[in-house]
């Protein structure tokens, strides 16, 4: 598993056309990798990744993130299963512990880490030997494939101590969510060699990914104020990690967002906007004009990330089309790819 330099990720929030359009002009740029976010409830992402993957030629593909609570693995393996033997044999697992869209399926999810410990194994085993028995804790499984599927590596996302360390433990490899800090990095390389070593591995064989959100605007400003948004959702789900990472948050902000449900910030006043530091934008974006973006990039690609996978967010004035032209005309041709 080579994957490295970058790639971007598509929610479907427009129709698959539009997507797979979207796909093959990054592919064209040098785009590694096709990332659709299982979202609920937005398009299904499986079958967003069976046109992606028809209509590309190179890019790897996948899930980015899915979850082990709304499906069983099993479908997933199904699915995943699918989406490779559509690609050619390019495909990722993207997964997580989730939160969207568990409330509205009535999902409490509990035990999480066992949970994706599980799900995963029999995930592999599907895929590896085409039947699988599951008796664990939490998850039962006897059955088989009915078609000829092939391994599919299995890239962990998030951004808690736990599941990092279970990343390095177990995972292909892993997807840091949002992290773009100097301290943020050091803080999940530390968890990820600590999960590394409890297992006997090198934390230097996992293959290192970044979910970047990423506004890019001509008016670097304007990118950077668009950003707070995003940056209310990222310390609603981080919390446990604020002090880890050297992250401080202003007393007004920390009580908007401790009483907020999950989605507030879609429709976060301005007034709480404000209150979002620029030292946070830096720390979980990359957000400015094309060259500030570049930057972020290139340092991210330095410190050892192999790939950054753009989640691309339309500022003021613009559509996710434009956004993605400018990162593919102005961001690549600036970035040091690193070396596969």
């Amino acid at each position: 598993m080579t994957l490295a330099g970058v790639g971007v990720g598509l929610l479907g929030d427009r129709p698959v056309t539009e997507l797979v359009r979207a796909a093959r002009e990054a592919e064209a740029a040098g785009c590694e990798g096709v990332w659709v976010p299982d979202e609920r409830f937005f398009r299904d992402p499986y079958a967003t990744l069976a046109g992606i993957a028809s209509g590309t030629r190179r890019v790897h593909v996948g899930p980015c993130v899915t979850d082990p609570f709304v499906r069983h693995p099993a479908l997933t393996a199904m699915a995943i299963g699918t989406i490779n033997e559509i690609s050619g044999g390019r495909a990722v697992l993207g997964m997580g512990t989730g939160i969207s869209g568990f409330s509205a399926l009535g999902i409490t999810p509990q035990r999480t880490l066992r949970r994706m410990r599980e799900a995963i194994g029999l995930i592999r085993a599907l895929l590896r030997d085409g039947q699988a028995e599951a008796s664990g804790e939490l998850l039962r499984f006897r059955g088989r494939l009915d078609f000829p599927a092939q391994p599919v590596p299995v890239f962990i996302a998030g951004r808690g101590p736990r599941v990092l360390e279970l990343a390095g433990e177990i995972g292909d490899g892993v997807i840091i969510g949002s992290l773009a800090s100097p301290d943020g990095l050091a803080y999940a390389a530390g968890r990820l060699e600590a999960g590394s070593r409890r297992a006997g591995r090198n934390a230097a064989d996992l293959r290192k990914m970044i979910w970047l959100h990423t506004y890019v605007h001509d008016d670097g400003q304007a990118a950077r104020a668009s950003a707070r948004r995003i940056i209310i959702s990222v310390l609603q789900s981080s919390r446990e990690i604020i002090g880890a990472i050297g992250i401080e948050i202003p007393p007004d902000l920390a009580r908007v967002i401790d009483g907020a449900p999950y989605g507030y910030h879609w429709n976060a006043p301005d007034d709480v906007l404000a209150l979002v530091p620029e030292a946070l934008v830096d720390a979980f974006t990359a957000a400015g004009t094309p060259e500030d973006v570049a930057e972020v990039v290139n340092r991210l690609h330095a410190s050892g990330v192999h790939h950054v996978a753009f989640r691309l967010w339309a500022s003021r004035g613009q559509t996710p089309a434009d956004v993605q032209r400018l990162v593919l005309a102005r961001v690549l041709p600036l970035l040091r790819m690193v070396a596969a």
